[in-house]
């Protein structure tokens, strides 16, 4: 979530979001949600520290898939997005079903099931325990939203930076 002036990514919690959208019913919230990704300031949103440089250098030996559970209706903002901050990237994009938002025909652990994947990232726990199920290696990139979620898969273990990724894969950095 990008700063309001109020919050940023690394201030933002669980109990912040209830609190600034829990005040509204799930409709008034997914159309805040909605509003912000139509905003300049969802276009001008930094992706996190690293990851630019650490998807490049992974594309470069292998197939980068996006999965997202951004909604199908912001899909040409999420382009725009994508090709903003990683002109380069030759990957596919995928987008799965959110369980807050309801948009979406499958789950991100079917699209991953699909396409036999190998190697996981997301920072949502939901998600990363649905993926477990069918992917060998799941990472969940530690945010300050799923710190207090600390019972993972067997399969899954947190990371904290993009270059804790590239050295768990054994890329060049």
């Amino acid at each position: 979530m990008p700063s309001t002036g109020r919050h940023s990514r690394e201030t933002i919690s669980p109990h912040i979001f209830l609190k600034r959208y829990g005040g509204c019913s799930r409709e008034e919230t997914i159309k805040r949600v909605s509003k912000f990704y139509h905003s300049s300031a969802h276009i001008e949103t930094k992706p996190v520290a690293g990851a630019v440089e650490a998807v490049h250098e992974l594309s470069l030996e292998n197939s980068i898939v996006i999965i997202t559970s951004r909604p199908e209706s912001v899909s040409a903002e999420t382009l725009s997005w994508l090709n903003k901050h990683f002109p380069n990237l030759k990957g596919s994009i995928y987008f799965a079903r959110h369980f807050f938002h309801g948009e979406g025909r499958v789950t991100k652990g079917e699209i991953c099931k699909e396409l036999e994947m190998d190697i996981f990232v997301d920072d949502f726990p939901h998600h990363v325990e649905d993926v477990a199920r069918v992917v060998r290696q799941v990472l969940l990139f530690d945010t300050p939203w799923n710190r207090n979620h600390t019972a993972l898969p067997q399969n899954a273990r947190r990371v904290h930076s993009w270059n804790e990724i590239r050295a768990l894969l054994g890329t060049k950095r």
